[in-house]
């Protein structure tokens, strides 16, 4: 009588190798990509922190109405709506560091 219990954990290691599934494989895609747009964020936050330094230490203004409408629009133009949304949120936590 063959061993129900090691054709069984044999199953699993074979199932275990598979690859995923096609959803699992787009969440995992999902998930890569939330991850790099983060770090993408947390990078211009950095670049737009040093943008407003050297804009201090020049006596000027950190903030510049023309440039932030610029970001706007370019979000704009690629996102409608939910791009100047994105945008003017971005802005603020930008603004808010101050």
């Amino acid at each position: 009588m063959p061993d129900t219990f090691a054709r069984s954990a044999e199953a699993s290691r074979l199932l275990a190798d598979l690859p995923p599934e096609p959803e699992e494989l787009l969440v995992l895609s999902a998930q890569l990509l939330d991850e790099q747009l983060l770090d993408l964020l947390i990078s211009r936050a950095a670049v737009e922190a040093q943008l407003r330094h050297c804009r201090r230490a020049s006596g000027r203004p950190e903030g510049s109405f023309s440039y932030e409408n610029q970001v706007i629009q370019r979000y704009s133009a690629r996102f409608g709506k939910p791009g100047v949304r994105v945008a003017m949120a971005f802005i603020a936590t930008q603004t808010t560091e101050r």
